[in-house]
């Protein structure tokens, strides 16, 4: 049975997050899933979107979801200073040995 009832925001990304095609792009990131979700959502905090109705908004927002994870210049730079701060914490372990 389908629902005619809006989603909060919140529980759309959360359930959005947790596809395989989100898990897929989030794979090799050095980043907690729950960091990103909290991007994603401030995200579309940030662009006024509250409520996600149950039918055509919802593939929209759905395929905006996963362009914001290949595309977002926030979450690039968090991925590379993540890989930079692993980086160095192994050089330094290396030094350590």
């Amino acid at each position: 049975m389908l629902s005619t009832e809006s989603l909060p925001i919140e529980e759309f990304v959360s359930m959005q997050m947790a596809s395989p095609q989100a898990r897929a792009i989030m794979n090799t990131w050095p980043l907690p899933p729950e960091r990103v979700e909290i991007v994603v959502l401030q995200y579309f905090q940030s662009l006024g979107i509250y409520t996600v109705a149950p039918f055509g908004q919802k593939e929209v927002l759905k395929e905006q979801l996963l362009r914001y994870l290949v595309s977002s210049t926030e979450l690039a730079d968090m991925i590379e200073k993540a890989r930079r701060a692993s980086l160095k914490e192994e050089r330094r372990n290396k030094g350590e040995a």
